[in-house]
């Protein structure tokens, strides 16, 4: 089942065995997401492909439980983001589990909406410092290794910094909203 429409808000899968619980919190995130829901792990791993930005995965599930389709995603080189969304509590089998956040039901809306809209700014925050970091080292690279020392007044050398700056700039922003969100999240207040 479909919710969302606007593929600039970040696609969520809600994987639940549980329907009604699924469709819930598709319902909670289909304003700002597009959301879609798979009611079991199987499904789950039919519907989750690289345009998926955020799974939320039940641990517990007959057939094919939570634990296994994490795996399973990873293995299969899956790298969005996944959180555990569980009315199991964490115990100590979880310390080496590849996934973002750890969620215990019940979670109502504001905090669901938080936990997603965390992770997709977690999401372009790496993607983001990846880019940056890459801009970097052509530009280190060319200040340090060019043979004529002029070269770094290139123009092409002058767009590369402004690059830098523009992608340093909204890494500071993005720190900054997300330590806004965390503070929301410690202090008891939804965002």
């Amino acid at each position: 089942m479909a919710y969302g429409g606007d593929a600039g808000r970040g696609r969520v899968v809600v994987v639940d065995d549980e329907e009604r619980v699924a469709d819930v919190y598709a319902s909670f995130l289909d304003d700002e997401h597009d959301v879609d829901v798979a009611y079991g792990g199987e499904a789950a791993l039919a519907l989750v492909d690289d345009d998926v930005d955020v799974v939320l995965l039940d641990r517990r599930m007959p057939g094919l439980p939570g634990d296994e389709v994490l795996e399973r995603l990873r293995d299969r080189g899956y790298e969005g983001r996944i959180v555990l969304v569980t009315a199991l509590d964490p115990g100590f089998d979880i310390v080496d589990m590849p996934f973002e956040q750890y969620v215990c039901k019940p979670i109502g809306r504001d905090e669901l909406s938080t936990v997603v809209r965390r992770e997709l700014l977690r999401s372009n925050y790496d993607d983001a410092l990846q880019e940056y970091l890459r801009v970097q080292s052509k530009v280190t690279a060319i200040s340090e290794d060019h043979p004529d020392p002029s070269a770094t007044d290139h123009e092409s050398v002058q767009a590369l910094r402004e690059r830098l700056d523009a992608l340093r700039d909204g890494l500071l922003e993005t720190l900054v909203e997300h330590a806004e969100l965390e503070y929301e999240t410690e202090d008891g207040h939804s965002a």
